[in-house]
């Protein structure tokens, strides 16, 4: 199964600002496809809104580990 339809979800409920919703979505998204450092990079940012900074950091770290040219200077700015 494709993990698009999932991420899309989870972007349109970022742009709401709708949290809790875009995390579950990127969960789904993540089950279908968990090896793509976007969703973790995405899902990181709605958990740090939820007050999930420990998830959020893990999560972070995990983008960085599958894509590190492009997460790892972020993940130097959020220590």
């Amino acid at each position: 199964y494709s993990p698009f339809p999932w991420m899309v979800a989870g972007n349109a409920a970022q742009m709401r600002k709708d949290w809790p919703r875009s995390e579950l979505y990127y969960m789904e998204a993540i089950k279908r496809s968990p090896e793509r450092a976007s969703l973790y990079y995405r899902i990181s940012i709605s958990q740090e809104y939820l007050g999930k900074r420990e998830k959020s950091l893990n999560n972070l770290k995990k983008a960085a580990e599958l894509f590190p040219n492009c997460y790892t200077d972020l993940l130097k700015n959020y220590e």
